[in-house]
């Protein structure tokens, strides 16, 4: 329990007193400073977003002139393909073997007078089939 002299007081006096002068020493900002230091976090903060929203900007336009790039060169090689094949297909089928011409569909009968050629020549050539 504490002293009946005073002592328990004087001691609580003193710890108060020690606590106020490191409060002091170690006392926060005035509201001034502190409102100057929120302004300086925020404009900081401001100018770091607009920094990353400009950079994010030109990537994704960078991402998108690449993008266009890749697509074109798909179409032309695409574009170039099919201009070889249709080149190839009509000279092949501009081509006459033996009276035949070279591009002809399985299923599709023979000319009148010719004969078939082919996978299912046999049963084109063979004839007429009669059920019976």
């Amino acid at each position: 329990m504490a002293d009946r002299d005073g002592r328990g007081f004087l001691w609580f006096l003193a710890g108060l007193g020690i606590g106020a002068a490191v409060g002091l020493i170690f006392a926060p900002k005035s509201g001034e400073e502190v409102l100057q230091d929120i302004r300086e976090v925020a404009r900081e903060s401001s100018d770091t977003i607009r920094k990353r929203a400009r950079q994010a900007r030109e990537q994704a336009s960078d991402w998108a002139e690449k993008g266009r790039e890749y697509a074109n060169q798909q179409t032309e090689q695409v574009r170039s393909a099919y201009k070889a094949r249709r080149k190839a297909y009509r000279e092949a089928s501009s081509k006459k073997v033996e009276g035949h011409h070279t591009k002809r569909s399985i299923a599709q009968p023979p000319v009148q007078g010719e004969a078939a050629s082919g996978p299912i020549a046999p049963l084109w050539n063979a004839g007429p089939v009669l059920a019976g």
